[in-house]
């Protein structure tokens, strides 16, 4: 198979030979790609089979048995409240700052004083419609 040749290096006197291993398909991937078996889903184990053993803690049906602990949800409900809520005062210096959040004065909404609502005319009309042809140039750019 190997010559001696030149200055003592080896070398191939014929090509090499390939495999026919790798010459024929594989028949157990011709057989999975003849049948349409493309891709093996990965819940499809064949050796063992998965049980759960513990019920999902989320979910609404594994806890529909439990009777809940009332003193245990009061707790949960009332942490989760606003400060305003669970403390007649303010706790820390930075809660003082929100605390109180009702006006001290109801505001007339019907006062034009210091109410000054938008008002549709004919110059805002078309100021508008400046102002949008204006932006549509801008972004077409």
């Amino acid at each position: 198979m190997y010559a001696l040749k030149g200055r003592g290096l080896y070398c191939r006197t014929s090509p090499p030979q390939i495999p026919k291993i790798h010459t024929m398909p594989i028949p157990r991937d011709l057989y999975m790609v003849i049948h349409g078996f493309l891709y093996r889903p990965a819940s499809d184990h064949t050796l063992f089979s998965v049980h759960a053993v513990t019920g999902k803690p989320m979910s609404w049906h594994d806890n529909q048995s439990e009777a809940a602990d009332e003193s245990y949800l009061q707790i949960i409900h009332h942490a989760a409240l606003e400060p305003t809520k669970k403390y007649t005062a303010p706790q820390t210096t930075s809660q003082e700052i929100g605390w109180i959040t009702k006006p001290l004065i109801d505001t007339d909404r019907t006062d034009q004083r210091l109410h000054h609502y938008r008002q549709h005319t004919e110059i805002t009309a078309y100021m508008e419609q400046a102002w949008r042809m204006k932006e549509q140039s801008v972004n077409l750019q």
